[in-house]
């Protein structure tokens, strides 16, 4: 996303080139790679879509594995021991993951077919008891370590966090994240325990 500071990331679908694999439809009875349950763009917000799209991520596929890691979902496409899979954003071409030095025509022989809609980056919640004074002062601090270059190379250091913004109810950048939970029939507030 060519390094912007957003409050949000994007993950995105592959599949093999030569596996004819064009849209969602297309999956059902392919092999599909995911990058661990854990992962937010390689395993939950995908099942989500796939959901979404008419895809049961249960039922549908011929076979499910978790590669472990982003690189290693790109890595299997490419040599064809899945036919699709779920990454970050921009797995074929990211200048950190550096496919392309081992595997030079991996952006040929691995195609993008859809890319999600904005995922919510990581963010400072408060439980609703916590004292409103305390919320405010937290906040605020938080903000102006992320406006400090010292309080911002340790947020890096420490949370790979660039940076903060202070969003509020009016906040919808990710409306359209909600919209494709819904179709999913994924009720946001029976995630939270």
């Amino acid at each position: 996303m060519n390094q912007q500071l957003e409050p949000f990331y994007r993950g995105e679908f592959i599949a093999g080139a030569s596996t004819g694999i064009k849209s969602f439809a297309d999956l059902k009875g392919k092999t599909f790679c995911f990058v661990d349950p854990l992962s937010t763009s390689g395993y939950i917000v995908p099942r989500i879509i796939l959901a979404a799209n008419g895809i049961n991520p249960d039922t549908d596929f011929k076979a499910t594995q978790n590669a472990g890691s982003h690189n290693n979902v790109a890595i299997a496409v490419y040599k064809g021991d899945c036919d699709a899979g779920a990454s970050y954003i921009d797995i074929l071409t990211d200048s950190s993951a550096n496919l392309a030095a081992t595997y030079p025509d991996i952006a040929t022989k691995v195609n993008i077919f859809a890319d999600t809609d904005r995922i919510p980056n990581d963010g400072v919640q408060y439980i609703k008891t916590l004292d409103p004074k305390l919320q405010a002062i937290t906040t605020e601090a938080l903000l102006a370590m992320s406006n400090d270059p010292g309080g911002k190379a340790v947020l890096t250091k420490l949370y790979n966090v660039n940076a903060f913004q202070k969003i509020d109810s009016t906040f919808t950048m990710y409306a359209d994240f909600l919209k494709v939970l819904q179709k999913a029939g994924v009720d946001p507030a029976s995630l939270i325990k």
